[in-house]
């Protein structure tokens, strides 16, 4: 059976996108390397913690969407 196609959930703000942005450039400014390879050694340092936190903030939001779905259906 064909997996169907999974809603892609939003869980930050284009306001927190700018200022993650903006402090990866600062960092990379700072020690003569490209954004990318701040974004490397990110990863490489926190992989672990980056999925723990994606995890809990996708079940969160998906529950939130769940209360706001319910709300909207109770109305």
């Amino acid at each position: 059976m064909p997996k169907t196609k999974q809603e892609i959930i939003t869980l930050y703000t284009d306001d927190q996108h700018a200022e993650t942005a903006e402090q990866i450039s600062k960092m990379a400014i700072r020690f003569h390397v490209t954004e990318y390879n701040v974004i490397h050694a990110l990863w490489l340092g926190s992989k672990d913690t980056v999925w723990a936190k994606l995890e809990q903030d996708v079940k969160e939001k998906k529950r939130q969407m769940k209360k706001e779905r319910a709300e909207a259906a109770n109305k």
